[in-house]
């Protein structure tokens, strides 16, 4: 399957986890920012040789780090987050559904994943550091310093680590921490790819890469799967109803405000997942109370990325927990273009499904309330029941609801 590029760590959000979860009130974009500085420890080199077996099994798939150098990223609260590798690795995947081979195979040639990699970017929350530190330990290796081979992965570490430091604050944020395991590896056949095992994803296991055609991105899914023992993550908000109150101006572009009514399942968790189109950026989200919040929205991307891969996933972080039952609503305030010209005076919205900040996914329904401002010279069609429409000077106010 070949998928337009969505962010693809966030896909189906619901966090993975550090060992620890960040204290209510902690400025999350603080802890986002020092992730995102991490880089590997010079005084952790490793030199491995092929006779110390070095290896991880996660899920389906077994790494070897064969003969090269290994470095450790620098601790943040005491905990390692991440490794780095150049040298000579290998990885083994066996997908146990038969469709899942089918799909290997159409990509790679093979029913299996079973190839070399000249080197690799992991991070993780999970035991992956105390594992190689115990292997390299029983091996008799003990760490260097290699300053200039430390420095020489700071352009793969910039640009890779948002994302991932991105999925690591989000787990500070749910009641139920669990493991998170990533790996970005450079394979000698297939180029760069990734290995995902993620337990709160409805499919935990997945191999993947990202690839460009003719400029536009997108994201060939190898394999994706659940293993035997994944457990659904319960969702902990839903989505009551939504009032959206949206400009189309002159210029076709939108200037909008949403407010979402919310009910908390009481599973303990701080973190809100909403799905919005990266053409729309946010201005503010506020709580009922006027209150700012903290949120995430297209972090680590450039701007041709921003408007050429989709949909986004938009994090709101709460202050705190909410008991269960307890409603509440948020405010969002977004502005953009998302309005595309058909020709013949035809006018679409290329981002139908995103137009707004969506909570959770499309089963969860909600009620709707919609008015819309627009351009008098043009004629606006929306769903639901419309309840009344006038003219307001150089524009047309119109008002819908749908249960």
């Amino acid at each position: 399957m070949r998928v337009a590029v969505a962010f693809l760590f966030l896909h189906a959000f619901a966090a993975a986890a550090a060992a620890q979860t960040a204290p209510a009130n902690q400025p999350v974009h603080r802890l986002y920012d020092s992730l995102n500085t991490l880089r590997p420890d010079p005084a952790t080199s490793y030199q491995i040789l092929p006779d110390h077996r070095i290896e991880l099994r996660r899920g389906d798939a077994k790494l070897s780090f064969d003969q090269g150098q290994l470095f450790f990223f620098a601790p943040l609260g005491g905990q390692i987050s991440g490794i780095v590798f150049a040298g000579r690795g290998h990885i083994l995947v066996l997908p146990r559904d038969t469709i899942e081979k089918q799909q290997l195979a159409r990509f790679l040639g093979a029913p299996i994943l079973d190839q070399d990699f000249a080197s690799a970017y992991l991070r993780f929350t999970d035991s992956t550091a105390a594992d190689l530190l115990h292997q390299l330990q029983g091996a008799g290796l003990k760490p260097q310093t290699d300053a200039v081979a430390a420095a020489r992965w700071e352009p793969v570490v910039a640009h890779l680590n948002p994302s991932q430091s991105l999925r690591i604050v989000s787990g500070t944020l749910v009641a139920s921490p669990q493991p998170y395991f990533y790996a970005n590896l450079d394979g000698i056949a297939s180029g760069p790819f990734d290995f995902l095992l993620d337990p709160l994803r409805p499919e935990p296991f997945l191999l993947g890469q990202g690839r460009k055609i003719n400029d536009a991105g997108f994201y060939d899914v190898w394999a994706s799967y659940k293993l035997p023992d994944s457990v659904p993550y319960p969702l902990d908000f839903h989505a009551l109803g939504y009032a959206i109150d949206t400009s189309i101006l002159a210029d076709h572009s939108l200037d909008a405000t949403a407010t979402i009514k919310l009910r908390a399942a009481g599973v303990g968790d701080r973190l809100l997942v909403f799905t919005l189109s990266r053409a729309l950026s946010i201005e503010s989200v506020t709580a009922s109370d006027s209150q700012p919040l903290e949120f995430f929205q297209n972090q680590g991307l450039t701007t041709q990325e921003r408007t050429t891969r989709g949909n986004d996933y938009l994090l709101v972080a709460l202050p705190k927990a909410v008991s269960r039952d307890r409603e509440f609503s948020l405010r969002f305030h977004y502005r953009g273009n998302i309005i595309d010209d058909a020709g013949n005076d035809v006018l679409f919205v290329g981002a139908r499904e995103s137009w707004y900040p969506h909570l959770g996914d499309a089963s969860d329904f909600a009620n709707y309330e919609l008015t819309m401002r627009w351009p008098r010279k043009l004629r606006l069609i929306a769903t639901g029941t419309k309840l009344d429409e006038r003219e307001d000077g150089d524009f047309r106010i119109g008002h819908w609801k749908t249960d």
